[in-house]
């Protein structure tokens, strides 16, 4: 929860930075969400009980679903190298 929380504030905080519009934002965001919500989720279980997992299979789960939530913002953002308002149809 703390982790979605943490992620809601830094993209509401990217959106007032650097505008609804701004290249790569659907990338960015699909990378940092599911890489905060992990985090806050592992740390959670670690302190409830102990994650007996291995350092390697616990990042490599962070940051494989990162990896997965840029590929998706990509290809929902339809990434051309141009801002989202600039763009010709």
């Amino acid at each position: 929860m703390c982790g979605a929380a943490v992620a809601d504030a830094l993209l509401a905080r990217l959106d007032a930075v650097r505008g609804t519009g701004a290249p790569l934002r659907l990338v960015i965001a699909g990378a940092l969400f599911p890489a905060l919500v992990w985090s806050g989720q592992l740390l959670g279980l670690h302190l409830a009980e102990g994650l007996r997992w291995p350092a390697e299979m616990w990042t490599g789960v962070i940051v494989f679903t990162a990896i997965l939530g840029a590929l998706l913002g990509t290809l929902a953002g339809g990434y051309s190298g141009q801002p989202a308002g600039t763009r010709k149809a």
